[in-house]
């Protein structure tokens, strides 16, 4: 167990067995596997998400109260991060011995309902759903410096796979020459963020705790491109499309190659100021080859400690249908 000061209450979980509700009723052992999902990241710990409880089933709903309509105006990023809440959802099942049934879309007059997730015949969990569950407490967003050690290739290549186990493509970047062009990228982006004076109000309101000075091999970094550049293991996160699946898709993907990082030690945290213009994102396409989609610029390393980011409880984002 994690154990947190009372504004992080809600990391404060058990990741050993024990304390799921086996015999008791759907609406018990939804409501404790739900802990979980709202533990999963998302874009600027906007947490975008909420959950009707209905039953033997529960629907996720994306919460656009919270959504960034400077930034993102699509609802991209929202439904990336509602991604990550369905992972965590559907990992906390099959690690309690229950098959994780979903239904994407589940009702076309509600657009917000984006999966209902039924509880399912019994399973045995597989090791791996053993190893990611239990970095759900420690998966953290690294605000603050790396060391400068790069993870393994072991490492990375769990990376990897993790993110096409959820239909995703993670690509590290290795040349120092895409490494140099991504940070200007990032650099050119961070220009225009803070020449919208929307964009500031809203990143003001959101990102509170979020990148501001990094110590690297090359010194103090203070701007986004140098602490690109500076990163141990840079990453593009990628999906084939660009649809409102595919960022769904590319959200369990996130989840599911942040938790198998947390398992091996390694943090995260993103520079994903690129890819709220299109021009640049298409720029990023070309350095780093191919025709998939870009979703998510990831720096990852390894971190000593970093503080939990405040969760709404779930009482706050659960509802519970007659």
């Amino acid at each position: 167990m994690v154990t947190v000061s009372a504004p992080h209450a809600a990391w404060d979980v058990h990741t050993a067995a024990g304390d799921f509700p086996a015999d008791g009723l759907a609406a018990e052992q939804l409501r404790f596997l739900l802990r979980y999902a709202t533990l999963a990241p998302s874009v600027h710990n906007t947490q975008p998400w909420r959950f009707r409880l209905a039953g033997e089933a529960v629907t996720l709903l994306a919460d656009r109260s919270r959504q960034l309509p400077a930034a993102d105006p699509e609802a991209r990023e929202l439904l990336i991060s509602c991604g990550a809440a369905l992972y965590h959802l559907r990992l906390a099942l099959r690690r309690h011995g229950l098959r994780d049934d979903v239904c994407y879309w589940p009702e076309p007059a509600e657009p917000e309902a984006v999966a209902r997730v039924q509880l399912g015949e019994p399973v045995t969990p597989a090791a791996e759903d053993e190893l990611l569950f239990a970095a759900i407490a420690a998966r953290r967003t690294a605000r603050t410096p790396l060391e400068e050690r790069r993870p393994a290739p072991a490492v990375v290549a769990a990376l990897r796979a993790a993110a096409r186990a959820e239909g995703a493509w993670l690509h590290t970047v290795s040349s120092e020459r895409a490494r140099r062009d991504i940070a200007a990228l990032i650099a050119e982006g961070e220009q225009y963020e803070r020449a919208d004076i929307t964009l500031q109000r809203e990143r003001s309101r959101w990102a509170a705790g979020s990148i501001l000075t990094f110590a690297t091999a090359h010194g103090i970094a203070t701007e986004p491109w140098e602490i690109a550049a500076g990163t141990p293991l840079l990453a593009v996160l990628e999906t084939e499309g660009n649809h409102r699946e595919d960022w769904l898709s590319a959200g369990q993907a996130l989840a599911r190659v942040l938790l198998r990082a947390a398992a091996e030690g390694v943090q995260a945290s993103f520079l994903n100021q690129p890819l709220h213009h299109s021009g640049l994102r298409g720029r990023l396409r070309d350095i780093i080859g191919g025709s998939d989609h870009p979703q998510l610029i990831l720096r990852l390393g390894y971190r000593a400690h970093a503080e939990p980011a405040t969760r709404r409880p779930l009482a706050e984002v659960l509802e519970v249908a007659d």
